[in-house]
């Protein structure tokens, strides 16, 4: 922030740079969680004033800073135009990735799989994100024909690179089986899951959860009980 306030002082006279140098200050605050600051920045800035160079810098803080204030909604047309304005191709990726996780967490399913697909189709996804896409795109198709899903994500599994990646393979698989009313199949799979979970993060708990809850609905406290606790 200290460094940002200094070019616009030391380059007062050049306006782009003042400019840009205003909207990585916001984004520092932002970071930082002061967000009030963060926002009174960006609201002195004329979007009409903001050249092509940086617009999607612009419009890319404008969603960060929303998305900090848990303002979603808010937050999907700065998205969208930060995407079409983005000449980078990874960051332009990485800005549709967050773009379909908004999506799915506002319910919006069908454009969620939309930008998934797109983030799939792109040669500048890192394998994680391409392989996270893939995860959540399936799940998102369960509606559909899910056996051709389900068949997608065991051809997942059976690729050696997604080794560490099980416990979210066999937790989708799951997820999809119990979108479908079939809970008994869906426990096996959640079953599956804590057993190849290698990284023992919040994944595992996620599912450790997940099973947990259906023991509970069931009551079988006997079975939930050391699911909670390995969670927790």
């Amino acid at each position: 922030v200290a460094t940002f306030s200094y070019i616009m002082r030391h380059y007062s006279t050049e306006f782009d740079v003042v400019l840009e140098a205003k909207i990585w200050q916001a984004r520092a605050y932002a970071e930082m969680g002061w967000l009030y600051e963060a926002e009174e920045i960006l609201s002195k800035v004329n979007p009409n004033e903001v050249s092509y160079k940086i617009l999607s810098l612009y419009e890319g803080a404008n969603a960060d800073l929303l998305l900090k204030q848990k303002r979603y909604r808010e937050a999907v047309p700065f998205l969208i135009a930060s995407i079409e304005h983005e000449r980078n191709k990874v960051q332009r990726t990485r800005s549709m990735y967050v773009l379909a996780q908004l999506y799915q967490m506002l319910g919006e399913e069908k454009e969620a799989n939309n930008y998934f697909r797109q983030v799939i189709k792109s040669n500048s996804a890192s394998y994680t994100m391409n392989f996270n896409a893939q995860i959540n795109s399936a799940e998102l198709m369960a509606g559909g024909d899910s056996k051709k899903v389900l068949k997608s994500l065991v051809k997942l599994a059976k690729d050696g690179r997604n080794k560490e990646f099980l416990d979210q393979i066999y937790f989708a698989e799951g997820n999809i089986h119990l979108k479908n009313g079939d809970e008994l199949a869906a426990i096996e799979s959640y079953k599956k899951a804590i057993e190849n979970s290698s990284r023992n993060g919040v994944e595992k708990a996620l599912v450790e959860i997940k099973l947990a809850d259906l023991y509970y609905d069931k009551q079988n406290y006997i079975e939930a009980q050391p699911c909670y606790s390995d969670a927790a």
